[in-house]
């Protein structure tokens, strides 16, 4: 696992996805890639200048974004895009057509399981990406991986190259599942 996919829209639970990520990246040696994505649906009387201040917006936020990534991996080992777009098409198709390993992102709510299953953005990821992707819930700060539990529908694994992502971290983090 050398590539890691992560989106955010800068809230604060992006935000905590975010250093999750950049600590399990440490941990596996690996990049990763800051995705935001911005959609301004127009409507009559809607002027460009809205379109224009989001993507400022978003690079400003970015930068800031990077820096810390950038101060806990090291220069090289992350990078940032900012892609007109929704938000679910663009993540999916951009983990699927790019050699990304794992996407990590944010879930929100309780428990952070309910809005997975929910009709959420990250479920959506879930639904359409051909790539894993790790839901940190929200406000759940990255610890050492000791255990790890995979749940597996009744129909099974279809292939077992979908737990490479899952062996490659409980190797590296010297955890059990």
């Amino acid at each position: 696992m050398k590539k890691f996919l992560v989106p955010t829209d800068f809230s604060d639970n992006a935000n905590n996805a975010i250093l999750y990520a950049t600590e399990l990246a440490a941990l596996m040696e690996a990049s990763i890639t800051l995705v935001n994505t911005y959609r301004v649906y127009s409507t009559s009387g809607m002027f460009i200048s809205v379109e224009s201040y989001l993507k400022k917006d978003a690079a400003r936020q970015m930068l800031e974004t990077y820096e810390v990534v950038e101060q806990k991996l090291g220069k090289g080992r992350v990078e940032s895009k900012i892609i007109r777009g929704d938000t679910i098409p663009v993540i999916s198709e951009m983990a699927n057509k790019k050699d990304y390993d794992l996407i990590v992102m944010g879930t929100q709510g309780a428990s952070g399981l309910e809005e997975i299953f929910t009709g959420t953005t990250t479920n959506g990821v879930l639904k359409k990406s051909q790539k894993p992707v790790l839901a940190i819930p929200q406000g759940f700060p990255f610890s050492s991986i000791q255990n790890i539990v995979l749940a597996v529908d009744q129909k099974g694994l279809s292939v077992s190259k979908v737990l490479s992502p899952l062996v490659k971290i409980a190797q590296k983090a010297d955890a059990h599942v």
